[in-house]
């Protein structure tokens, strides 16, 4: 038996150790966090963001990839999307699913980009 105050509890530890495992992997690229959103300034002036926001209407999390020209315009957008509907239920997955989700988003769609930068200017 778990008091709701209790649960409650544990389901913001987990939540915040999710983003700090997303954070944990976006730093070392030299990403700049704010909330839940992170930004990279390129090579070209154009600005990589990554933003991961919860439903309101539940407790899946979707993972937005933009770049935004030197003069702040949207350029472009993707939802990351590796399970058929975009959305990812933290509470869920395991903290392998977690990993290798965080490894898929980040080695396949954000260094991808950042590797194509000089071909945007």
């Amino acid at each position: 038996n778990i008091s709701k105050e209790d649960l409650l509890k544990l389901k913001k530890e987990k939540q915040k150790e999710f983003i700090n495992k997303i954070n944990n992997k976006l730093k070392p690229l030299g990403f700049k966090k704010k909330n839940t959103k992170w930004n990279k300034l390129l090579d070209n002036n154009f600005t990589l963001e990554i933003f991961i926001y919860k439903s309101q209407w539940s407790d899946v999390y979707y993972f937005d990839v933009s770049l935004y020209d030197p003069d702040g315009k949207h350029y472009s957008y993707n939802r990351i999307n590796t399970n058929g509907r975009g959305t990812y239920n933290w509470q869920v997955l395991t903290d392998e699913e977690i990993n290798n989700l965080i490894d898929y988003i980040f080695d396949n769609a954000v260094e991808s980009i950042i590797k194509k930068q000089g071909e945007l200017a």
